[in-house]
C-alpha cells in the first residue's frame, strides 16, 4: 500500500539524522568530553529525534488532508457513500459542517493509520520513540467569499490541525516528549472550491433543475418521448456545471437510471443530521449505516424519472493518493423528474422554419 510505503520513507529518513548524530556522541565519548558535554549532546540527539518525528507526522497529516479531499470529493461531500444533492428534485446539497464533518473524520482515519505504522516499526522501537493516536482532526473552510467564483487563487489550500491525543515521547538517551496539536496547510487542492461554487449554485439557484427545465423546453417541440429529451439534454447540463469553473474542470455523467413510465424517485435521499465536528472517529462506522425509510412518488404522465451521477474532474492539479497522483473528482448524484414543458410560441414557430427549410 503506498500510504504504508509513504510512512516508511519518512522513517528512513528520521533514521539516517539519528544514526548522525549518535555517531557524533560515540565520538565524544573517546575524545575525553566531560560527563556533562556528553549529557548535553544526548539532549541534542533527543531533541532532534523529537522534531524529526514532530515534521514527519506534519507530513503525514498533510497527505492525510490530500486523501480525504479526495475521498469525502467521490462521495459528494458527506460521510455517507452516495450524496444525493438533488432529492426528488429538491436541492439537498452537503452543509459545509457536513463538508468539514467528513474531512475530519477521513484525515484523522488516515493519521492514526500512519502512527500506528511508525509505531510497530522496528527500527522506530530500537530509537525509543512511541507516538500516541489522535482524538480528532480540525479542518479550517477558506470559506464561500474567497472560493466563489471562476478565479481559484484564493482557494487552492485548506489547513488541518490536530486536537486531543497525540503524546509524542522519546525515551533515550535522554527524555524528551511534546503534547501539543500540528497543523499544516493542504495545498494545490482546490475541493473546496469546487465545493462551494456547486453549494451556493444548488443552494441558491437550484442549477440543475433550471438547465432540465431549459433543455426540455428547447425540445418541445420533438417528437421523442420525455425520456429520450432528457437524455439528450445531459451533454448540455453537463456544460452548465462546467459554466461555473475555469477550463480544467471537465463534467461527465453517469446514467443509473432514466426512463417514462419507471420510478427513479422512490430512493431513500434525505440524509439525517450529523454528528458534532470532531466526533469519535470510531463512530464513523454507525454513521454511514443510513436508516430512512423510502418515499413514493406518484408519476405524472409524460413525466421522466432519472437518477444521474454527474461527475466534475479537475485536471488542474493532480492529488497525491495511495495508487499515485490522481486528479480530483467530486461526484454529485441527483433524483429527479423532468415533465414535458409547454411550447412558447416562438419554439413553435421556430420548429415551423425549421421544418419549411428542410421541405
Amino acid at each position: 500500500m503506498k500510504a504504508v510505503a509513504y510512512a516508511a520513507l519518512a522513517i528512513v529518513a528520521l533514521i539516517g539524522i539519528v544514526g548522525v548524530l549518535a555517531y557524533s556522541v560515540y565520538q565524544m565519548q573517546y575524545s575525553g568530553y566531560t560527563s556533562t558535554q556528553l549529557s548535553a549532546a544526548a539532549e541534542d540527539i533527543a531533541r532532534s529525534r523529537l522534531e524529526a518525528i514532530k515534521a514527519q507526522l506534519t507530513q503525514d497529516l498533510k497527505f492525510s488532508g490530500h486523501q480525504a479531499m479526495l475521498i469525502t470529493a467521490a462521495q459528494g461531500g458527506t460521510i455517507y457513500p452516495v450524496t444525493y444533492w438533488w432529492c426528488n428534485s429538491n436541492p439537498q446539497p452537503p452543509e459545509p459542517e457536513e463538508f468539514a464533518f467528513a474531512l475530519s473524520n477521513f484525515t484523522l482515519n488516515y493519521l492514526n493509520l500512519y502512527i500506528n505504522v511508525t509505531n510497530t516499526d522496528p527500527k522506530i522501537k530500537n530509537l525509543n520513540i512511541s507516538v500516541k493516536e489522535y482524538g480528532c482532526v480540525a479542518i479550517d473552510n477558506p470559506g464561500k467569499e474567497k472560493c466563489i467564483g471562476k478565479n481559484s487563487a484564493n482557494c487552492e489550500s485548506f489547513t488541518t490541525a490536530t486536537f486531543g491525543g497525540g503524546n509524542i515521547e522519546v525515551k533515550s538517551p535522554s527524555y524528551k516528549s511534546y503534547i501539543g496539536n500540528l497543523a499544516t496547510d493542504v495545498e494545490l487542492n482546490r475541493g473546496y472550491w469546487i465545493y462551494w461554487n456547486l453549494y451556493t449554485a444548488a443552494k441558491e439557484r437550484n442549477l440543475l433543475m433550471r438547465l432540465v427545465n431549459q433543455e426540455m423546453r428547447e425540445r418541445c417541440t420533438g417528437p421523442e418521448d420525455t425520456a429520450t429529451k432528457l437524455r439528450a439534454s445531459l451533454d448540455d447540463i453537463c456544460k452548465g456545471f462546467e459554466a461555473l469553473f475555469d477550463e480544467y474542470v471537465k463534467c461527465t455523467y453517469e446514467i443509473l437510471c432514466l426512463g417514462e413510465g419507471q420510478t427513479c424517485l422512490n430512493t431513500p435521499c434525505e440524509r439525517e443530521p450529523i454528528a458534532n465536528l470532531c466526533y469519535s472517529s470510531s463512530n464513523l462506522k454507525a454513521e454511514n449505516e443510513i436508516k430512512r425509510k423510502p418515499q413514493g412518488i406518484e408519476m405524472q404522465a409524460q413525466t421522466a424519472s432519472a437518477r444521474i451521477n454527474f461527475i466534475l474532474t479537475d485536471y488542474k492539479y493532480n492529488i497525491p493518493s495511495e495508487r499515485g497522483l490522481k486528479p480530483l473528482k467530486f461526484v454529485i448524484t441527483a433524483v429527479f423528474e423532468a415533465g414535458r414543458q409547454e411550447c412558447r410560441p416562438i419554439d413553435v414557430q421556430e420548429a415551423q422554419s425549421r421544418n419549411s427549410e428542410e421541405i
